[in-house]
């Protein structure tokens, strides 16, 4: 929405007379959050504590969101069925640039949500992340952007680190799936005049989905996970390529130990504390594996991190 007309947006939507200066620093989804929360009556600061956490350049720290989820309580408001109101009404946009791009988008709020400690929430993320694949795959797939989306639901079932989440990831990646009535149709235009044509686009976007289903499931962080990464357990023959699943295993123990960061601090010279480095090689070694530090590591480094 364009800077000039926000003010009166604001004022036809929640009742502020004046959009506040910051949050110029959101993108988009920030006008329909905002409103939503003014009309409970929440102040300013708390608004706009959440809508930072939310906006961060990483997954929302569950940890901070519960301790946020206090104040927004003092306030009267119950901030993750707040949030979950949002996903269910469709009113927050979609990443444009990624799960991570700028935005209150509706993908990085449905993220947050799978990763509360919280068993009813924990379902319902489930459950809503599974029957939105399941339509977007009876739907087809004809852009990027249902091709980012599928993305995106993958990545939010592995946050809810439930049993029910890595069997739906591996059918996603499974040949059997991709041979069956329940495989998406997909049907891509060419790019760049032609020179990438829509047979390659197709092939490609196959990729991706399988890919993205065994990075969702190294994001859970899971016991389950780090087994199936570490051992190819039920993982389909072709995508048993040298490196890859040794570098989403890595991803996995990462996850599993509390290291959620895009770009690791070794790599810059910051130590792991020393019983965090201690439990990672020791499921390292459990599976017959040998730790390499991150810093030495570059095919880590390259693309275990890149989320976009």
């Amino acid at each position: 929405m364009n800077k000039v007309f926000l003010p009166l947006a604001l004022t036809l939507l929640s009742g502020v007379q004046e959009a506040p200066i910051w949050l110029d620093q959101f993108g988009l989804g920030a006008l329909e959050f905002l409103s939503r929360a003014s009309q409970r009556g929440l102040t300013e600061e708390s608004i706009r504590d959440v809508m930072t956490e939310i906006d961060r350049s990483g997954p929302p720290s569950a940890a901070s969101l519960t301790k946020l989820a206090e104040s927004w309580r003092a306030e009267g408001v119950d901030l993750f069925a707040f949030l979950r109101q949002l996903v269910e009404d469709d009113v927050l946009p979609e990443a444009r640039h990624g799960r991570f791009g700028r935005g209150i988008t509706w993908v990085k709020v449905l993220g947050a949500l799978a990763d509360v400690n919280n068993v009813g929430m924990s379902d319902w993320v489930l459950c809503y992340a599974r029957d939105r694949l399941t339509e977007r795959f009876k739907a087809g797939i004809r852009s990027r952007d249902d091709d980012r989306c599928i993305s995106d639901l993958l990545w939010v079932l592995g946050r809810t680190k439930r049993n029910e989440a890595i069997e739906f990831l591996l059918k996603v990646q499974s040949d059997s799936f991709w041979n069956s009535e329940e495989a998406p149709k997909i049907d891509m235009e060419p790019l760049l005049g032609g020179e990438i044509t829509s047979e390659m686009e197709n092939v490609r976007v196959v990729d991706a989905i399988r890919e993205g289903a065994i990075q969702a499931m190294a994001e859970s962080g899971t016991e389950r996970a780090i087994e199936i990464l570490a051992t190819g357990e039920q993982i389909a023959s072709e995508l048993h390529t040298i490196g890859y699943l040794d570098g989403y295993f890595g991803l996995a123990v990462r996850r599993h130990v509390g290291l959620h960061e895009f770009i690791p601090r070794e790599k810059y010279g910051v130590e792991l504390p020393a019983e965090t480095l201690a439990e990672i090689k020791r499921i390292y070694a459990k599976y017959g594996k040998t730790y390499v530090p991150v810093k030495e590591n570059k095919d880590l480094q390259e693309w275990i991190f890149d989320y976009e």
